[in-house]
């Protein structure tokens, strides 16, 4: 299977920003980085780092990185532990004015069965700009996502010992900086937030752009929005405990107490 076309794209490096743990939830920590992969793969270069290991809130987390994942499978097909394949079948690709899936299957014609890996990419970045390489991004992890559904874990913690110990491995861990942009999932978070506090999502941009002297939600920095988060909080709560009144009364109504 082969890539699409890449002529005339250029790769702007300043839009995947040095990842730091606090950029939010590991999966996205571990997403960055492979993106920072497949952008280098575009430029003609090769990350020989195949596990992705970081701290986080007192955890230590390892994971295979994309390039860790076709190693694996590259590893097991030449040792006769598996056959796994991205298979000839088109790719499904769908696609919106905001995001690209693409769906790409893999099979293990060894041990049997097969595996649907599925990638929805963003064709923004936060910052507004147009990602260029949407399409090689999704595509690439889809193939990602189906070959590791077909690695048993225990062989994933296997290779990712054997990988460690050759010092192919990046430290995700990194110092908290919280002046960096929000990301696209914490403005996810903060619309969830909204909804379930029962505000106007129109007002709320309003007063946020007041509030933190911001032109739009998306100029906010991550300690701006963890401020946003806890104010939101406090909103939720404050609407539970009315709804937790609201309900004893009408209880105590009902049964003539009151």
């Amino acid at each position: 299977m082969t890539k699409p076309e890449l002529k005339n794209k250029t790769v702007n490096k300043s839009e995947n920003k040095k990842i730091t743990v606090a950029e939010t939830e590991p999966f996205e920590i571990m997403e960055r980085a492979d993106e920072e992969q497949i952008l280098a793969e575009l430029m003609g270069n090769f990350l020989n780092e195949f596990v992705y290991e970081f701290e986080q809130q007192g955890r230590k987390i390892t994971g295979l990185s994309l390039a860790g994942v076709r190693e694996t499978v590259r590893y097991m097909n030449k040792n006769g532990i598996a056959r796994i394949s991205i298979s000839d079948r088109e790719p499904k690709v769908r696609e919106e004015d905001d995001w690209i899936e693409v769906w790409v299957y893999a099979k293990d014609e060894l041990n049997g069965g097969g595996a649907w890996g599925i990638k929805r990419q963003q064709k923004k970045y936060v910052s507004g700009r147009l990602n260029e390489f949407a399409m090689e991004q999704a595509l690439s992890k889809a193939q990602r996502n189906a070959q590791r559904a077909l690695i048993p874990e225990n062989y994933v913690k296997e290779m990712i010992t054997k990988f460690k110990g050759q010092g192919k491995s990046k430290n995700l861990t990194g110092g908290i900086d919280k002046s960096k942009p929000v990301t696209e999932k914490q403005l996810k978070k903060y619309h969830a937030m909204v909804k379930e506090a029962g505000l106007n999502e129109e007002n709320m941009s309003e007063w946020v752009k007041e509030q933190y002297k911001v032109e739009h939600k998306k100029d906010l920095t991550m300690a701006q929005m963890d401020d946003l988060y806890k104010k939101l909080d406090k909103r939720i709560a404050e609407k539970k405990d009315a709804e937790q009144i609201e309900k004893k009364y009408i209880e105590a109504e009902q049964q003539g107490l009151i």
